[in-house]
């Protein structure tokens, strides 16, 4: 695994890929027979998900890997119909990863994100394992945490996961994504019927590409 470095030079003290190289997976991969029981292999460990649960990790990884130097050029709901972006005010919610980086010279991640994935009422027989961490290391790699387990991503296996995550989950017809301070929700279309991107998925792929380069009191004056 090759992560995607960053030419800025770090402190000593910040973790870099070669601290968690025992963590990398050499494998990454995702199955679905209906689209609402999903499969997620990570090396030798598979990981048994809901539909909603599939969007959720999507939904983290994709602001994972827009904080690393990987070149994208699509995103998941390209294409998509009835796309509809509208501010977020920052609320935490279960089954939606939140962006918890801290936005000051000298921090630890790039991207630091945590998420709940329980689905039920009340406490919750599965715990930790619902408990979701993503973390982007200043090199470009991914430390995607779910429960006790701890993986290692490149930025390319990270995305990967990300289109298939959120691809193999076909059977909810509506999205929700949470990604920087915007609320994205759209209607997935086949992918027979993707062209390619709008002006408008255009202008929204161009803004979240940049946020990371946007000092925060930017962003507060907006």
């Amino acid at each position: 695994m090759k992560p995607v470095s960053s030419k800025k030079s770090r402190s000593p003290d910040v973790p870099q890929s070669a601290d968690f190289s025992h963590k990398a997976v050499n494998h990454v991969s995702v199955t679905t027979e209906d689209g609402r029981t999903v499969a997620m292999t990570l090396g030798d460990l598979q990981h048994q998900l809901s539909a909603r649960q599939a969007d959720a990790i999507a939904q983290g990884l994709l602001m994972s890997v827009l904080r690393t130097d990987l070149k994208m050029m699509s995103m998941p709901w390209d294409g998509a119909s009835h796309l509809n972006v509208a501010s977020h005010n920052g609320g935490r919610e279960a089954l939606r990863f939140s962006d918890d980086t801290f936005y000051h010279p000298g921090a630890t991640f790039r991207y630091l994100g945590m998420c709940w994935s329980f689905e039920g009422i009340g406490e919750d027989p599965d715990y930790p394992a619902n408990v979701l961490c993503v973390r982007t290391l200043h090199d470009g790699g991914i430390l995607f945490g779910k429960g006790n387990d701890q993986y290692l991503l490149s930025a390319q296996q990270a995305l990967q996961l990300c289109h298939d995550l959120s691809g193999s989950a076909y059977s909810l017809e509506n999205r929700s994504w949470r990604v920087w301070d915007k609320m994205i929700d759209w209607q997935p279309r086949s992918y027979a019927d993707v062209a390619g991107q709008t002006p408008e998925e255009r202008v929204l792929f161009n803004y979240l590409i940049s946020y990371k380069l946007r000092p925060k009191s930017a962003r507060n004056a907006r």
